[in-house]
């Protein structure tokens, strides 16, 4: 699996379409344990609890299509917003 490491989500909607629309599994990292993302509510939550403290989350993808999705997503943001 692919590792991504999120310190600020700026677009927690887009997130979410993202995480929904992907191709693979998409688990975020919760202290020794995985969640996966796609259609728990809880898990997202707790994504968009930490990083809007400006804590670090673990976001593990095993499709590489998507690892380019959530790169281009972060990078878009950086850009235009």
């Amino acid at each position: 699996m692919m590792v991504l490491k999120f310190y600020f989500i700026p677009n927690m909607e887009t997130f979410t379409a993202l995480v929904a629309a992907s191709c693979g599994t998409v688990m975020v990292r919760r202290d020794e344990a995985f969640q996966s993302l796609k259609g728990d509510g809880d898990a997202l939550a707790f994504v968009k609890e930490k990083t809007a403290r400006g804590r670090s989350v673990e976001i593990h993808v095993s499709d590489t299509r998507d690892y380019f999705s959530f790169v281009r997503f972060m990078v878009g943001a950086c850009l235009y917003n």
